[in-house]
């Protein structure tokens, strides 16, 4: 079996899952083969045309159709030859993320093809006329008319792309759905896009160095060492301000025996200065499992999110997590026995820390992980889905 991964960007969360699946895959011997905006250019000319389009079509979008800094995309560009070779020879294709890779009349070709067609949902995107998270929108469940989150000339474009991706699916006979989450996999099931597209629930796969890579059990009990990860730290759907917010306060109590790991790209953090602050970017998992070792809480205060990888990633390191009540992210640490807060309220997350009486036995963590993120798990429960789908 022969199955092709298809993703915007190798990088944010639907690319790292599209690498993620694809290697899991391997596990259980299926050929499988991985296009990102990013690695398929067509030659050198076209690729820096296509990075070109796709940029400057996401800065337009931002600039002039969204209300706030939610992502708003109703306008999505092609970058990718849906009548690639590497389409041909695939048995199944799986995509993960279709922003700027497929314009509208690729991804009906895709569709229309006779070949199954997989799609993971990592935000509300698929079932929208535009926006990634609706927050307390409901217009997805009906036409997406009057969208909140953009500036009202371009109402219009929301609702033509809709209506655009209602057309595509409502024939769309070799098309399922894979959803990292319940949350998510309800309200797509509620929408009028996907409504009557088949649905199942599927952890996005841990790589194995978080499951390998050793435990560092600290001494130090007067001291507490709390980590915040996002791709981009300044990501308006990540709680940056919520999670500032609360350790300041933890800080004070604690009297500066409080050290925050900061994991990812950009922005300038106003911590109060008894609070110790290290900055890190990672480039690989097994560097991204060393900074997790030394770390004994991760904090994630979304705003809105779907089911985020890095919790997986902590709890394989066996890290105790908090996070917030949203998305697919109760759903796990509910498994865990590990508390959430309500969105936005620092004061909330402060006394959690405060109150942790004490931090989970980490290989404890570790064992139940890898019962529901292990890339072996996983992958067998794909080849299952795949293989149906062929016979």
């Amino acid at each position: 079996m022969k199955v092709l991964h298809l993703t915007t960007s190798l990088n944010g969360g639907a690319g790292i899952a599209a690498v993620r699946v694809h290697h899991s895959l391997n596990l259980v011997g299926i050929e499988s083969t991985i296009l990102s905006q990013s690695n398929f250019t067509g030659s050198y000319k076209r690729g820096l045309f296509n990075k070109f389009k796709s940029s400057t079509n996401t800065f337009v979008q931002s600039r002039f159709i969204q209300k706030s800094r939610d992502l708003v995309t109703p306008l999505s560009v092609n970058t990718l030859d849906v009548k690639s070779k590497f389409l041909d020879l695939a048995d199944v294709i799986h995509v993960h993320s279709y922003y700027n890779f497929l314009s509208k009349a690729s991804l009906k070709d895709l569709i229309s093809a006779s070949k199954p067609v997989f799609f993971t949902l990592h935000d509300q995107r698929l079932f929208t006329g535009g926006c990634h998270y609706s927050r307390t929108c409901n217009n997805f469940l009906k036409d997406c008319t009057q969208c909140p989150q953009v500036t009202s000339p371009f109402h219009f474009l929301v609702k033509s792309s809709f209506v655009d991706q209602e057309l595509i699916f409502s024939n769309s006979t070799k098309v399922q759905l894979i959803s990292p989450s319940i949350w998510l996999k309800d309200i797509a099931k509620q929408s009028k896009i996907l409504s009557q597209i088949p649905i199942r629930v599927l952890k996005n796969p841990i790589p194995s160095v978080f499951f390998n890579y050793p435990i560092n059990i600290r001494t130090d009990s007067d001291s507490i060492k709390i980590a915040f990860a996002a791709a981009r730290l300044d990501n308006p759907y990540k709680g940056l301000n919520t999670f500032v917010q609360a350790i300041n306060k933890v800080g004070v109590v604690k009297n500066s025996k409080i050290t925050v790991i900061l994991i990812g790209e950009g922005s300038d953090v106003s911590f109060e200065p008894f609070v110790k602050v290290e900055r890190n970017v990672v480039n690989s998992d097994l560097e991204m499992a060393e900074i997790l070792s030394s770390v004994d809480l991760l904090v994630v205060p979304s705003s809105q999110d779907n089911s985020p990888n890095v919790i997986g990633e902590a709890l394989a390191m066996g890290v105790t997590v908090l996070g917030s009540k949203v998305g697919g992210i109760p759903e796990v640490l509910d498994e865990f026995g590990m508390p959430i807060f309500e969105v936005g309220a620092h004061d909330q997350l402060a006394n959690q820390i405060l109150e942790l009486s004490s931090i989970r036995e980490k290989k404890g963590v570790r064992e139940q992980a890898k019962k529901h993120f292990s890339e072996d798990t996983i992958s067998k429960d794909l080849f299952a889905i795949y293989s149906k789908t062929l016979t």
